[in-house]
């Protein structure tokens, strides 16, 4: 058992969530989506999960409080239900008809409520994504967290049922202090592992246990899941997530690039058959020559050194295009 997946199990078993408040988003060019904010009882961080579609609620979030009024619940965003006093954990069915389904018919026509049902029974697409201030706020090219974050909305969105899990988890959780002194060091020529060694961090200090509780409230515990992470899948497996499907987020840099198609959607279910992804716009004859690769070489941006890393040193499951495994081989 993983060191990670041991302190996932020594925090699971005193840790606790709850949904504070969710409120309506609309973006630009994503759709809208649902906010749901979390607090936790370990520490002061707040976590989100941005929900797409109307079918996935937050238990927390909607059950019988202390002093609780329609008022107050509207304010937070729960679902109001006139008359109803016990937890709402506790009406999954009130006279034979379950509280979704009344929450639905009060939102959607009768005609739509045969295909609301059918998108109700989708297995969510999930991604469960760390904070990046560097990347999303100030538009970075040091990573492709932003980029992560907006295309894992746009494919949830047009899923029509999924959530983004949003960790506040800063530079793989070595916080935004040690991030930039890493930073520094990699402009000397260390890579995003080695400078974290320097900085006596861990290469990768992330933790899923509030990820998989989150989930636990919105009642997931079935998902396709965004992420080309192998220690993301290993953690939520073992916190009890059932995750059927692995679909791997293609940097945009690498789509046009000669990769290997061995590296596509993974089915983690036995009874699915993986294929290439019509979504990647692939350029399988795009080659390099030795002459290219020496060319290409002394052109990597920060980006690609990143994402090399990533998978080189870190184990993540993205196809390498051709002209990086070359450049790496042609260094060593």
């Amino acid at each position: 058992m993983s060191p990670q997946i041991i302190e996932s199990h020594n925090i699971e078993k005193n840790l606790k969530v709850r949904c504070e408040v969710r409120c309506r988003i609309p973006t630009k060019d994503k759709g809208e989506f649902y906010v749901h904010l979390y607090t936790n009882n370990l520490n002061n961080k707040k976590h989100l999960a941005i929900v797409a579609g109307p079918y996935i609620y937050s238990k927390s979030l909607n059950e019988v409080r202390e002093n609780d009024t329609d008022e107050k619940r509207m304010i937070r965003g729960a679902t109001i239900k006139p008359n109803i006093t016990l937890p709402l954990k506790s009406l999954d069915k009130v006279n034979g008809i379950s509280n979704i389904q009344k929450i639905n018919e009060t939102v959607f026509s009768n005609n739509n409520i045969n295909k609301i049902t059918d998108l109700e029974h989708k297995i969510p697409l999930v991604r469960i994504h760390s904070e990046c201030f560097t990347s999303e706020t100030i538009f970075s090219c040091r990573c492709d967290c932003a980029e992560q974050l907006d295309r894992s909305m746009k494919q949830i969105q047009n899923y029509g049922n999924g959530v983004v899990v949003y960790l506040r988890q800063e530079g793989r959780n070595i916080g935004l202090l040690n991030k930039m002194m890493a930073y520094n060091l990699q402009d000397h020529g260390y890579d995003t592992v080695e400078a974290n060694v320097k900085l006596n961090q861990p290469v990768d200090g992330r933790n899923y246990t509030i990820a998989a509780r989150i989930l636990e409230d919105l009642q997931i515990d079935t998902i396709r899941l965004l992420t080309n992470n192998p220690d993301k899948i290993e953690q939520l497996s073992s916190l009890g997530i059932n995750i059927v499907e692995r679909i791997p987020m293609i940097p945009s840099i690498w789509e046009n690039k000669h990769i290997n198609c061995n590296h596509q959607t993974q089915y983690l279910s036995s009874d699915s058959n993986s294929n290439c992804s019509n979504d990647l716009d692939y350029d399988m004859n795009n080659i390099l020559n030795e002459s290219e690769v020496e060319s290409e070489h002394s052109k990597l941006t920060d980006l690609e050194k990143y994402l090399q890393t990533k998978v080189e040193s870190m184990n993540h499951d993205i196809p390498l295009p051709d002209y990086l495994i070359h450049t790496h081989s042609h260094n060593n």
